[in-house]
């Protein structure tokens, strides 16, 4: 698809599968902002956004890209906001509350679900042994290899105020055996659901999360439920 130079509020919310209200929420976000603060001009009733109000949504490189990377990113929007709906359902859940990075990590050896529970274990430890005065949590899954006929490998996302490079230098530190990629986490993934994807099928050898402040965050996701 190619993008326009301006779109109404209505056509926002139907390219991105959102709701009126949270478009105007972004809207007064940005009025203050010297920056952005042209992106939107207002012509009776009416609100005209320049396709740049997108980045508000839409990362900048997604927006850039082909049309093919940006109708994937289109289709995870709205995935993520049909999942929004159900708000009893756990992937739905978590994702209120706030990720830094969505990570993977892929053991060279064919390593049992046990052994991988284990290294999540120890790198929940090594993270707060590493930051003991920073908030921190991991959700974290164990998928088998589906192509390689044996083994697991772990899929995570973690909260925490660390850089990208930090988070990348603590799993080769950890897992030196293994490939580890880290990539900055957006919603629009529905990173959440990929994780979750089977934990009702799961014990809790197969997924799991640990945190420094699991109670507080539990307590502000149903503040959040009982004010939407």
């Amino acid at each position: 698809m190619k993008l326009k130079k301006s779109y109404t509020t209505q056509e926002i919310a139907e390219l991105l599968g959102i709701c009126k209200k949270t478009i105007a929420r972004r809207r007064k976000k940005i009025a203050n902002d010297k920056m952005k603060s042209d992106w939107v001009k207002k012509k009776g009733t009416k609100y005209y956004h320049k396709k740049q109000f997108l980045t508000e949504f839409i990362p900048e490189k997604i927006l850039s890209s082909n049309e093919e990377d940006l109708e994937l990113e289109l289709k995870r929007i709205k995935t993520y906001v049909n999942k929004l709906k159900n708000p009893n359902d756990l992937a739905t859940f978590l994702s209120y509350l706030d990720w830094s990075y969505f990570c993977t990590v892929s053991y060279e050896k064919d390593l049992s679900p046990e052994h991988c529970r284990s290294n999540m274990d120890k790198l929940f430890d090594e993270l707060r042994k590493q930051y003991p005065k920073k908030s921190l949590r991991i959700l974290f899954s164990t998928e088998p290899f589906k192509k390689r006929g044996g083994g697991f490998h772990n899929h995570i996302a973690l909260f925490g105020s660390l850089e990208n490079e930090t988070i990348q230098s603590i799993l080769d530190n950890q897992f030196p055996h293994a490939i580890n990629h880290v990539e900055d986490y957006r919603n629009s993934m529905a990173g959440m659901n990929y994780i979750l994807k089977d934990w009702n099928k799961m014990d809790g050898l197969y997924w799991g999360i640990r945190g420094t402040d699991l109670e507080r965050d539990g307590e502000r996701v149903h503040k959040i439920l009982e004010c939407a």
